[in-house]
């Protein structure tokens, strides 16, 4: 019987997929197996990005109000909330030197929507 779901937003990194499903984060091997929750927060996740060596996730959250950036290691620990512009912001990757996150962000507009 296949698994129900709803996965969104799959990152792929070497032999290892984060995805998003129940407004948390999630990784699995690529070859299949149980998947394991990575975060539990009361806000929703979004646009998990693997970094180019395969340590650190980026992903957007919405933790405390509106969508901010965080970072924390692949394999699971505490995030680490990375922005406070308070208004919307989407991670988009990395860059190839593991420690810069590329974000999109709605700051400094003149009409801002979260």
């Amino acid at each position: 019987m296949p698994i129900q779901g709803y996965y969104r937003f799959p990152t792929i990194h070497e032999g290892q997929v984060v995805f998003v499903a129940e407004d948390d984060l999630w990784i699995v091997e690529v070859s299949g197996g149980i998947a394991r929750r990575l975060t539990s927060n009361l806000g929703e996740v979004s646009h998990p990005y693997i970094s180019p060596n395969g340590k650190y996730l980026a992903f957007t959250g919405r933790e405390e109000g509106p969508a901010e950036v965080f970072v924390m290691p692949t394999l699971g620990g505490p995030s680490k909330r990375l922005t406070y512009l308070g208004t919307h912001n989407t991670v988009v990757n990395w860059k190839p030197d593991n420690q810069t996150i590329i974000f999109a962000s709605n700051a400094k507009l003149p009409f801002t929507r979260s």
